[in-house]
């Protein structure tokens, strides 16, 4: 079933339900952030990376190793050098919150 088909064309069920949750873990940190409140880690965390991991590859970033601290490692366009550090930055680069350079990476690796 979470390999199966979902209501959105060309997304599994799988999926759609990480699509939600990395959504929901963002903008939840997009609030935090505009109430000066510090992030947050934990199972929405490694979701949104594992999200953007499939995110960069549909967009023909990488290939990368996301080796980030604390979490499984996962490949991007078939895996390559590896990326390490704080997970919480690497969202907030790959989803346009942060410069690239703040991990030592070149532009070009926000989904946005």
């Amino acid at each position: 079933m979470w390999n199966g088909p979902s209501g959105v064309p060309d997304l599994t069920f799988g999926r759609g339900v990480l699509t939600l949750w990395y959504d929901a873990f963002v903008h939840a940190d997009d609030i935090r952030a505009a109430l000066g409140r510090t992030h947050v880690s934990g199972p929405g965390l490694a979701a949104s990376v594992e999200y953007l991991a499939g995110e960069l590859t549909n967009r023909g970033w990488g290939p990368a190793t996301l080796a980030l601290d604390g979490l499984a490692h996962y490949d991007v366009k078939g895996g390559g050098p590896e990326i390490g550090g704080d997970p919480m930055q690497f969202v907030l680069v790959a989803t346009g919150r942060a410069e690239p350079a703040t991990m030592g990476l070149e532009p070009g690796v926000s989904i946005y």
